[in-house]
């Protein structure tokens, strides 16, 4: 699987970098960019409509305060706390994986799959991109997968899995600092700082494929070390 995997990033990788070398994509995104407007003007109707429900919930209670009402809406303030708090620190900083859980670890190792697989999803919507002017943030969406690669970089390993995860770990460094590499490469091409015709591009590109399917073919390794492990355990 992570074989197929490195190759078809490959394959992706240059057909986005012959996509930024080649002619310039074609203006027809006239409703796309006329949507926002349409939707900001639909928008005033809306939040009158939502002040206005506001108002009416805020006199509602005022009406009718039962005890027995008012003990489950108190219980059910700290839950939301809760939930936005780990919210905030799932976003914030690696998974439970760090404190050595070998559930949340195996969990974020089989994770690794599908970061590589929003990797290729989101380069193929940058690559679908007909308004030049949308690029740069197609591209920074491309860039921002390299996420849960830098998370498992960083994570403690819990017992048992010790000797298998530096691999992993420095596979998923690499594939965060090729997304970077990367994403710098395709947005050069487009601002002009890179000449996409240029035999300097071409060899850049012919080295970065290369370099995502060793890493993609290394990354499948050190994966399928930490599965053996789970399956001896």
């Amino acid at each position: 699987m992570q074989k197929v995997l490195a190759i078809l990033l490959s394959a992706l990788l240059a057909l986005s970098l012959a996509g930024c070398g080649g002619g310039e994509p074609a203006e027809s995104e006239a409703p796309a960019s006329s949507a926002p407007a349409s939707s900001a003007a639909e928008s005033e109707p809306a939040e009158s409509e939502a002040a206005e429900s506001e108002a009416a919930e805020s006199s509602a209670p005022a009406e009718s305060a039962p005890a027995e009402s008012e003990a489950p809406a108190e219980s059910e303030a700290p839950a939301a706390s809760e939930a936005s708090a780990t919210g905030e620190a799932t976003a914030s900083q690696p998974p439970a994986a760090a404190s050595g859980d070998a559930a949340a670890y195996l969990t974020q190792v089989e994770g690794l799959n599908q970061a590589a697989a929003d990797f290729a999803l989101e380069l193929i919507n940058a690559m679908g991109v007909s308004d030049v002017a949308q690029l740069p943030a197609a591209l920074e969406t491309v860039r921002a997968t390299k996420q849960p690669f830098v998370e498992f970089a960083a994570v403690t390993p819990p017992a048992g899995y010790e000797a298998a995860h530096p691999a992993l770990a420095d596979a998923s460094a690499r594939f965060a600092d090729f997304i970077d590499r990367y994403v710098d490469l395709l947005q050069g091409a487009l601002d002009g700082s890179v000449d996409p015709t240029s035999e300097e591009y071409a060899q850049q590109g012919a080295a970065m494929t290369a370099e995502m399917e060793q890493i993609g073919a290394d990354l499948g390794a050190a994966m399928l070390a930490v599965q053996e492990i789970q399956a001896a355990a």
